[in-house]
């Protein structure tokens, strides 16, 4: 790799890095929280979406590990920006 490219990674490492802790400090989520955010307010606007379904969703367009997708929506359902139905069926998500 050549001093040019290493650079510019550098450069995008810090941008990412300063917009991970903006992201922290204002609003208090992770980058995969608000990616996981994100994906909820596509898929389960307009209806609710059973937990396993999304979960296979998400993992496979966000390319994260079953635990830390659990993590971020924990944290979402904390932070009153998800909400967990629960029903005799199943349980889903819904955006707030």
């Amino acid at each position: 790799m050549n001093t040019e490219k290493l650079e510019t990674l550098l450069g995008f490492y810090k941008q990412y890095k300063a917009l991970s802790e903006y992201i922290d400090k204002k609003y208090k989520l992770s980058l995969n929280d608000l990616a996981v955010l994100d994906l909820t307010m596509k898929h389960c606007k307009d209806e609710k979406v059973l937990m396993q379904s999304f979960l296979k969703t998400a993992m496979d367009e966000l390319d994260l590990s079953r635990t830390k997708l659990l993590v971020s929506i924990r944290r979402l359902i904390e932070k009153e920006r998800l909400s967990k139905v629960r029903s005799s069926k199943a349980v889903s998500y819904t955006h707030l």
